[in-house]
């Protein structure tokens, strides 16, 4: 897996750079990283355990929450796994779909009506997945179904916007309002930079082109292992304050926050690729100008 790729026909050897060999990260971060992901367990099971629901609105809330819980629990198991050992930049996109299910989360638990609309919005949704099957690539018995389940309703499904999302999860923590506006710039260039890396946009050039010559990176030169473990864990940190938000019980945030303060000092520097909006935004390494 560490190897370059071939070089291209024709390309002179200096074209292509490997990027540099990184070591997994220590047995310390890697254990804080494992009481991550035994703190996200904890919280499904303790969200699975949950049957009094006040309302609907509480019942669609907990919906999300529990869907979402399991995403991060499953997907962060991977996003860990490739931190310590893996292509880097898989890592990051997997770390901004645990970002997205936090600030998700979050702008649930402090919207409880949109809870509500989303869940709703599910068989919309449904539609336009189905759309093509629908109108013309089902044949036979099931045909009749799918034309009329597709005809029944819109294929329009809502979603919150992303800036609206992280507005949310920064609500949630502080109420310093310098201090979160500040918060909400960071996480949102930092989701748009991981974003690049899910979609392919311009902002890729940044890290597989480089100096000079513009040489071609195949692995990055600027994500780190532990600042993408960190991250993953993070992550589950901003997931367990939303159901402490949510439902007023211990999640246990506060052990694994302490346990990523034993892991610095961190460099409160940020750069285009290494940003740490979610450990600041949790007290961790915020800097002191």
């Amino acid at each position: 897996m560490e190897n370059a790729p071939p070089e291209p026909e024709g390309q002179p050897p200096e074209v292509l750079a490997v990027g540099p060999r990184q070591p997994p990260p220590s047995d310390a971060y890697m254990r804080v990283a494992g009481m991550a992901h035994t703190a996200v367990a904890g919280a499904l099971r303790q969200l699975i355990a949950m049957d009094d629901f006040p309302d609907d609105e509480r019942l669609h809330v907990w919906t999300w929450h529990t869907a979402l819980c399991v995403l991060t629990w499953d997907v962060g198991e991977a996003a860990l796994s490739i931190a310590h050992s893996g292509p880097l930049r898989a890592g990051r996109t997997l770390n901004r779909s645990l970002f997205e299910y936090a600030i998700r989360a979050h702008y649930y638990a402090r919207t409880p009506s949109a809870a509500v609309i989303d869940v709703e919005n599910t068989e919309a949704l449904v539609r336009r997945t189905v759309r093509a099957q629908a109108t013309h690539g089902v044949t036979g018995p099931a045909i009749t179904f799918f034309k009329s389940f597709f005809s029944a309703g819109t294929t329009k499904a809502k979603h919150p916007g992303t800036r609206d999302m992280i507005k949310a999860l920064v609500a949630n923590i502080t109420t310093d309002a310098p201090r979160a506006n500040v918060l909400v710039d960071q996480l949102d260039d930092e989701y748009s930079l991981s974003t690049a890396f899910a979609h392919g946009s311009q902002a890729v050039f940044l890290d597989v082109f480089y100096g000079p010559e513009n040489q071609v990176y195949p692995r990055t030169r600027s994500l780190t292992r532990s600042d993408e473990l960190l991250r993953g864990v993070m992550c589950m940190v901003a997931m367990l304050a939303a159901f402490e938000v949510t439902y007023q019980d211990d999640f246990g945030r506060t052990v694994l926050v302490d346990a990523v303060r034993t892991l610095g000092p961190f460099d409160p520097v940020t750069t285009i690729a290494r940003q740490n909006g979610l450990r600041q935004l949790f007290g961790i390494a915020w800097p002191s100008s």
